[in-house]
Parts: C-alpha cells; structure tokens; sequence
C-alpha cells in the first residue's frame, strides 16, 4: 500500500509516525523518573518535540528565522533550552571557537586534544546561518526562557 502513497499522505505518515515514537519516548522517560531532552537543530523538529511534551531543547535551530509562534510555544511549554551556540555555529561551518580557544586565558585550560578541537568545524548543515540562532537566543532570553539557574536546577531536580 506504501507505494500508492502520494508524497503528501507518506509525510503525514512520517511526521505521525514521529510524534508517536517522541511521545512514547517522552512517556517512558518520565515513567523512569527521567528528563526527556531532544537534540533539535531546525524549527520543524523544535515544534515537534514541544508538542510531544518534550522537557528540554539542546541545541537550537539554524535553519530559518525563529517565528513569534515558535518562541512562544517553548515558553509557554515549560521546556529549558540549552541552544549550545557553539556547536549550531560549527555545524553551519561558522564557528570562532578557534579565536576563543587562542585567548590565553582559555589555552592555558585546555590540553593539545581539546585545543586542536576547538579547530574544527562539525560542517554537516552549511545552510544554516548562525546568524538565525544568535536571534533566536536573543528572543528566548528576551522571553525568560534562558535562564541558567533555572535550567540548571531543573536538571538537578529531576535527574
């Protein structure tokens, strides 16, 4: 039958199939007094995961300009962000972890491994534009929702 499917009907297949399985993941980890976090870097996979009920967002989108909508959903969601900006820069290709890494300051903490890290880019999602993550963290820090006390106690609350 899956080959009768149009292209619409196998994406609403997909995305429902998707929000079953991130519903029952969600579900399990909560049954095991666990945190559910998902690892979301585009806008789509942000709204999903918020709709099933997901606790935290690591990472936050690069691949178009946040939406009012979508800020407001994490808001009002109650889920923490963590938008780890570094790593969404270097997925892009657009990270100056290199320059933060030559401050003497932080080379003198780092060992050779981590410093010839901080030189390499992760590079998978080029299209992507750092630019559209800083004003994301911008508007959810605008909106209270970055705000590492409460992130963290969080975590600690519920691990």
């Amino acid at each position: 039958m899956q080959g009768y499917w149009t292209k619409e009907q196998k994406k609403a297949f997909d995305e429902r199939r998707d929000m079953e399985v991130l519903a029952t993941v969600i579900s399990e980890a909560h049954r095991n007094n666990k945190m559910a976090v998902a690892h979301t870097m585009s806008i789509e996979a942000s709204e999903r995961a918020i709709k099933a009920g997901i606790d935290g967002l690591m990472h936050i989108f690069v691949d178009r300009p946040h939406t009012r909508e979508i800020i407001d959903a994490i808001v009002n969601s109650g889920a923490f962000v963590c938008p780890t900006i570094v790593a969404g820069a270097s997925t892009i290709g657009d990270s100056d972890a290199a320059e933060f890494a030559k401050d003497e300051r932080v080379r003198s903490k780092l060992s050779e491994e981590w410093f010839n890290a901080l030189h390499k880019h992760i590079a998978t999602y080029p299209q992507g534009k750092t630019a559209y993550l800083l004003k994301a963290v911008k508007a959810l820090h605008d909106a209270g929702r970055l705000d590492a006390d409460r992130s963290a106690n969080r975590m600690l609350t519920n691990p």
